[in-house]
């Protein structure tokens, strides 16, 4: 690809990456997996224009996540920059990791320690400066909620009452949904569903900076390794994924670690945080298991690589569960018969009788 058309094309990508930013910035938290394709999508362009490019496509999306939530919560246009301070670290971490061809497992352990470092130490600075996060994230989210139920009553009451009818929130005798609804009986269900945001964030929060991590690690990882075409002797060497495989050793840690903290969530809370971002790791590093043994079985019907990794990572974003069910039922009747066996002879080629002696060609020779 000539100069020209990268320029080019990195001129046309930056209005999207702003309308991305300005669309998903409020759903990024909640979507580990969307938040991994993001990254990934950055470091491909890395990798097909250049480093600048996806520098200058990481600030514009940063640019629209301002834009959306100055609108939405004004004041908070900083969390939109924080997240583009994590994208630029992100990328031009992998990316000098990538190119110093360190191997992908590497790759990967330190894109999620880094990635998860950084959101880490957002959060404990900004308790220390600011307050708890998540009693700013609460208080910002009843501003919004009370600016939205001036101009549109309506709508919130249709949301609160379909959200009350379904369970989540406090039940205030509704027949059904309903669109026009009491001032008193709004701030009731306001109030609940604060707290049941409050439960969860409390609860997830530890679980979400996990699950980001993990799969920005993991995309920013592989997308652009499968995408770099002619240039991928530059970059670190992408193993088959058809070999990956958990070591007993590790998944036996995993595990216990998991088994021993769900004990634990009846003692303390904040065993029970811990215990859903052990959790969450669990069932990612069995879902890549589970991934491989698709890879293994689909390149035994010898279908295209292309497709069949495309089909893959697709699933993979979409049925999580399923590829970490896999991967664990590998892990335990081992399908592709990878465990280690006793060998009875070290010697392939050559056979040693019980009176054999090793010193006797020593013997013949003198």
């Amino acid at each position: 690809m000539n100069k020209g058309l990268k320029v080019f094309l990195s001129l046309v990508l930056i209005p999207v990456a702003f309308v991305l930013g300005f669309a998903l910035c409020a759903v990024l938290p909640s979507s580990p997996g969307l938040f991994g394709l993001l990254l990934g999508g950055l470091m491909v362009s890395a990798v097909g224009l250049s480093l600048a490019s996806s520098v200058v496509l990481a600030v514009s999306f940063g640019a629209g996540s301002c834009l959306l939530l100055e609108i939405a919560m004004p004041g908070w246009y900083k969390v939109g920059l924080w997240l583009t301070a994590l994208l630029l670290l992100a990328v031009v971490g992998l990316y000098a990791l990538l190119r110093r061809k360190e191997k992908p497992g590497q790759v990967m352990l330190y894109g999620f320690a880094g990635i998860f470092a950084a959101c880490a130490l957002a959060a404990i600075l900004y308790t220390k400066l600011q307050g708890d996060v998540v009693d700013a994230v609460l208080s910002a989210y009843s501003s919004m909620m009370e600016r939205v139920g001036a101009e549109n009553p309506e709508m919130v009451s249709l949301i609160l009452s379909m959200l009350s009818v379904n369970g989540i929130l406090d039940d205030v005798g509704l027949s059904g949904v309903v669109t026009d609804m009491a001032t008193s009986t709004q701030a009731i269900l306001i109030n609940s569903m604060r707290d049941v945001l409050e439960s969860s964030l409390r609860y997830s929060l530890l679980d979400m900076l996990t699950g980001l991590s993990l799969h920005g690690a993991f995309w920013g990882t592989v997308l652009p390794l499968l995408c770099a075409g002619r240039q991928r002797e530059k970059y670190s060497e992408l193993p088959e994924l058809a070999l990956f495989k958990v070591p007993p050793r590790v998944s036996a840690l995993l595990m216990l670690s998991a088994l021993v903290l769900s004990f634990l969530t009846m003692v303390s809370e904040k065993g029970y945080a811990l215990y859903l971002a052990v959790w969450t790791a669990v069932r990612f590093v069995f879902g890549l298991q589970g991934l491989s043994i698709g890879e293994w079985f689909l390149a035994k019907k010898h279908w295209n690589v292309f497709w069949r990794r495309a089909l893959l990572l697709a699933t993979f974003l979409v049925l999580p569960r399923a590829w970490f069910l896999l991967g664990f039922i590998d892990g335990l009747f081992d399908f592709r018969h990878t465990r280690p066996r006793m060998n009875v002879r070290i010697y392939r080629n050559r056979d040693f009788n019980d009176n054999d002696d090793p010193n006797d060609d020593e013997n013949k020779e003198e």
